[in-house]
């Protein structure tokens, strides 16, 4: 069904957040505005209702917005293809003369939903795009996001999410993506050769790149590094079991990467080997880092291996040549001889306000005894206590022990089973945070996986 009224054609589009009294009951939906924005609410199957009760002058209104977001929230996906999708946006002729934007949050992926896309969606309007983990996992076909993306002349911003090791687009003879802006990637399975990337990828205007479970030995192999030089975000955590044996090559690669070829890096968080990784690369960008999180892939999810750290001589170079320092996330050797000098080090930061700190449990199980008080508690009282003693304002203050994560399935070895069932964990984190004038410190529970509970129990 289709209404025109003055310039505008609207073809069943999903609900607009238009002002609350003005919506049809079916349409109406929270309204917000961001940076001037018009968000358009969730599309789905129930959403299909005109827009013949919105006056003309919310119509013209909407006609002229010069951005508006379409957001997917999981609703229809069981639905047949097309279903879920806006059946048509407003005139897109109008669009096009008014300069108005299109922004794409959290499509779905389905392998029918080729034509759908193609049909439904503007592609030369699409400035922004975000897929949404595919359901199932790992049989997306990626066929109907790269048309989009190759039609997409002004998409400055692409973000693909994926489960496990993912899927990669298929580029044919003349696709080529537009010069994004921002890319971020989880769980893609980047095999794209250099003369792939070289005849398919633009990085020239690239500011922000962000791969998660990515196998980044790869796509830093592929990459001529001189397309990079206005990247200032750049976020690489690789957690999978992607090719294990090429990450040391992986971090010489990622140490050239940031050392001879970025400038003003604003944010950088990386896994690495950080005994590969010499901390002149980052104090290359002392005018302008801000933002470092600098971990080593051993962790301490496993309390038998030893977790690489920095050292505290090169912590006190960063103290010294990284004034604009905010934020810093990185492993810790609680039990190192040099630990109190580690610690007096980030003091030495001028401007820093956020830290979280890896570390290893102290407790180690063992058949015969069992701890008699919390002593990994303690060890992190003595490391707030440590770092509050200089007499400086934090904001936050992370103490991460064990690998803990908010969601994650706890050590299976049958002595700690045995720990657990009495209440006794590896993986904890607590949380010093600054309100109201003082300081509050707080264990944060976790979710285990499999499981409903949040463990510790703590109030």
């Amino acid at each position: 069904m289709s209404l025109t009224t003055g310039s505008a054609t609207l073809l069943s589009p999903p609900p607009l957040s238009a002002p609350h009294a003005l919506q049809p009951r079916k349409l109406r939906r929270k309204a917000s505005v961001l940076d001037g924005t018009h968000v358009v609410g969730a599309a789905s199957k129930a959403m299909t209702s005109s827009l013949e009760h919105l006056s003309s002058e919310l119509l013209s209104l909407i006609c002229t917005l010069k951005s508006i977001t379409w957001r997917f929230e999981g609703h229809g996906l069981q639905d047949d293809a097309g279903q879920w999708l806006p059946r048509a946006v407003l005139d897109t002729e109008r669009m096009r003369q008014d300069g108005t934007e299109l922004r794409i949050e959290g499509l779905p992926l389905r392998q029918f939903d080729c034509e759908a896309y193609r049909r439904a969606i503007p592609s030369d309007l699409l400035t922004s795009l975000t897929i949404a983990s595919p359901t199932p996992p790992l049989t997306a076909r990626l066929d109907a996001v790269k048309h989009l993306l190759v039609h997409a002349p002004h998409l400055r911003i692409f973000e693909y999410q994926d489960r496990g090791q993912g899927t990669q687009l298929a580029f044919g003879v003349g696709e080529r993506m537009p010069p994004l802006r921002e890319l971020s990637l989880r769980s893609y399975g980047w095999n794209h050769t250099p003369e792939q990337v070289r005849r398919h990828w633009d990085f020239s205007q690239l500011q922000s790149l962000v791969l998660t479970a990515v196998p980044y030995h790869n796509f830093l192999q592929s990459l001529d590094f001189t397309t990079l030089g206005r990247l200032r975000h750049l976020h690489i955590e690789d957690w999978s079991a992607h090719l294990p044996d090429k990450r040391r090559e992986a971090t010489r690669l990622l140490y050239g990467l940031v050392k001879h070829h970025l400038q003003d890096l604003r944010s950088l968080r990386i896994t690495c080997h950080v005994g590969l990784f010499p901390v002149d690369a980052l104090i290359r960008h002392g005018h302008s880092l801000e933002d470092v999180r600098f971990r080593d892939h051993v962790g301490f999810a496993d309390d038998k291996r030893s977790c690489p750290t920095m050292r505290a001589s090169d912590l006190t170079q960063i103290a010294e040549r990284l004034p604009c320092l905010r934020r810093l996330e990185m492993d810790m050797d609680i039990q190192g001889p040099d630990s109190q000098r580690f610690l007096d080090a980030l003091c030495l930061c001028p401007r820093l306000e956020e830290v979280i700190l890896h570390v290893q449990t102290l407790i180690t199980p063992c058949g015969e005894s069992i701890p008699t008080h919390d002593v990994d508690r303690f060890a992190s009282q003595r490391i707030l206590n440590r770092l509050l003693s200089r007499q400086r304002p934090w904001k936050s203050i992370t103490i991460n022990v064990g690998g803990w994560r908010r969601v994650m399935v706890r050590r299976l070895d049958p002595l700690w089973r045995e720990y657990n069932d009495m209440g006794i964990f590896a993986e904890r984190c607590f949380v010093l945070s600054a309100r109201d004038g003082r300081y509050e410190v707080r264990e944060v529970r976790c979710i285990e996986a499999g499981s409903s509970r949040a463990t510790p129990d703590i109030e």
